[in-house]
């Protein structure tokens, strides 16, 4: 059951149930709590039972709430402190028909309902039962359709309900019957991202003073703990000493964790307000995201499971810091700009000092994603188109290197289980893998594989391998015959930084005005003079 709802009854036992029989019906009863704003409608309902064998089984299914039990209609109302517009592509419907079923409920009279719709076909006004209103403006000849209210919060369940009827009357989003347009909403107005973020800053500010609460309630037990140890001992005594107003301490001390316990009551009650609101907060930001930026559904179910609308705080971790720790993954990998980004180790969940980290690394997301990155990347299939190019691969590049006379061409050079083809030319050097197939044939590739954009120099082999035996990717630069190892990483682009950063370091001038490249070389081009054992002498 969500947390903005009350369910009366919530589990019930039937003793025996027989297939082919009458269909067993069990009422249930649902109620909005009063001060909350609801975020969701959606129940889950779950049945356990064990078959005529003795086998446990369990089927479950999920139950959406009509909408009338949350709100009711109002005649319109002029509260636009908050708002925004969705423009979509077909004639819009008229309100009325749109949600006929929030006209026909048992409390609206005939003359209730005139009222609400007298005004006008393209206006309703949705009030939840803790005061709050949402209106829906339609244009009357474009497809736009404008949501206000005086809260942000309270524009969630309206509009959600407004895109999921729409897309039922018209069609889901994307699909179309033959010879039609399909159905698309867009909204093309800025995110409301300094609202959304002061509903964060209001969450954390409750956090905070939760904790301090919790502290201060910590240090008072401590302190009567003290002085109930220090009465003990003078109870004990056979000539006790004066109490010294230990009994009046006592009842003091009392007397503030009683109020204390009553102040961390009120902190928790108004973090689950907070939390309710950024709940729906963030809920909405999702859905202006996806329209904003044209997600489709994969997208959007990662971006859903990143920056999630479920908020729950503990005493250990919070949705800030776990959203802060979400929001860096995605720009460590799907969203990263270089290998640079992703090189960066994550930091372990703390208690944040502010919310300002957080704020920015929500701000980069919604920058990348409105310059076309996206948060899904479609999985690499084992067979198929895929893998007959990982297995043509390693084949041309292994007639390459016999057409250029490399004997090292598709062996083992390390013996560590890995497979390295190189192609050398008088200028360039060129390399492939046979272990991945997401690795790039050729000098340079356009994958991270290939060294993230390092060029190898004369002689110079320049690469990242998949070590099939250690299950990691290598990183090494061959110079001559002479191989060094910069490590083995789980990310390719790891590899590849180290890679990039050795390949700087070679290049880079030296006091004695070369390069350790140029040094290698030349050490390798001298003749090589084997030195004799020196003789020694028994006398000094």
């Amino acid at each position: 059951v969500p947390s903005c709802l009350i369910a009366k009854q919530t589990a019930a036992h039937v003793a025996t149930l027989r297939g082919g029989a009458t269909p067993l019906i069990i009422p249930l009863t649902f109620q909005p709590r009063a001060a909350w704003v609801p975020d969701v409608l959606d129940v889950r309902v779950a049945a356990a039972y064990t078959t005529a064998a003795g086998e446990p089984r369990t089927a479950q299914c999920n139950v959406l709430l009509p909408l009338c039990l949350v709100c009711q209609l109002v005649p319109p109302l002029k509260n636009s402190t908050y708002k925004f517009t969705l423009d979509t592509n077909k004639p819009p419907p008229t309100l009325p028909a749109l949600f006929d079923d929030m006209l026909q409920q048992p409390g609206l009279t005939e003359e209730a309902v005139a009222r609400i719709t007298a005004s006008a076909a393209n206006v309703l006004t949705f009030q939840y039962y803790n005061g709050m209103d949402a209106t829906i403006l339609v244009s009357k000849t474009a497809g736009r359709y404008r949501v206000q209210s005086g809260s942000l919060q309270a524009l969630w369940m309206v509009s959600q309900e407004l895109v999921r009827r729409l897309s039922d009357h018209f069609g889901r989003p994307g699909e179309a019957k033959e010879g039609e347009e399909p159905f698309m909403v867009a909204y093309n107005e800025p995110l409301p991202l300094a609202d959304f973020f002061a509903c964060i800053d209001e969450h954390f500010a409750c956090r905070e003073a939760l904790n301090e609460a919790h502290s201060l309630l910590n240090d008072r037990a401590h302190q009567f703990r003290l002085i109930q140890k220090r009465l003990l001992v003078r109870f004990k005594d056979r000539n006790p000493a004066p109490l010294n107003n230990l009994d009046a301490l006592l009842h003091g001390t009392y007397n503030q964790l009683i109020d204390i316990g009553h102040r961390v009551e009120r902190c928790q009650a108004d973090l689950v307000e907070a939390s309710n609101r950024l709940s729906c907060a963030t809920h909405l930001l999702l859905l202006l995201m996806r329209f904003r930026f044209g997600l489709d559904d994969q997208n959007f179910e990662v971006l859903q499971a990143h920056l999630s609308p479920v908020v729950e705080d503990t005493q250990e971790q919070g949705w800030e810091e776990m959203t802060d720790s979400a929001m860096t993954h995605l720009l460590r990998t799907t969203l990263a700009k270089s290998a640079k980004e992703t090189a960066t180790m994550p930091q372990p969940l703390q208690f944040p000092v502010d919310t300002s980290k957080l704020k920015k690394h929500i701000t980069i997301v919604c920058d990348r994603l409105a310059k076309g990155a996206r948060v899904y990347r479609a999985p690499r299939r084992r067979g198929g188109e895929r893998s007959r190019d990982k297995a043509e691969r390693p084949a041309a590049a292994a007639s390459a290197a016999a057409a250029d006379g490399d004997a090292d061409g598709g062996r083992d050079r390390d013996g560590d289980g890995s497979v390295i083809i190189v192609t050398s030319s008088s200028s360039d050097a060129s390399w492939s893998e046979a272990g991945d197939d997401e690795s790039a044939a050729g000098g340079g590739g356009a994958g991270a594989g290939a060294g993230a954009g390092v060029d190898g120099g004369a002689g110079e082999y320049v690469g990242v391998s998949w070590d099939k035996r250690r299950k990691l990717w290598a990183a090494r630069t061959n110079v001559g015959d002479k191989t060094v190892h910069h490590g083995r990483f789980e990310d390719r682009r790891m590899a590849a930084a180290a890679v990039d950063r050795a390949k700087r370091l070679a290049h880079r001038p030296q006091p004695n005005g070369t390069t350790l490249q140029e040094q290698e070389e030349s050490a390798r081009l001298q003749p090589s003079v084997k030195r004799g054992r020196r003789p020694t002498s028994r006398f000094r």
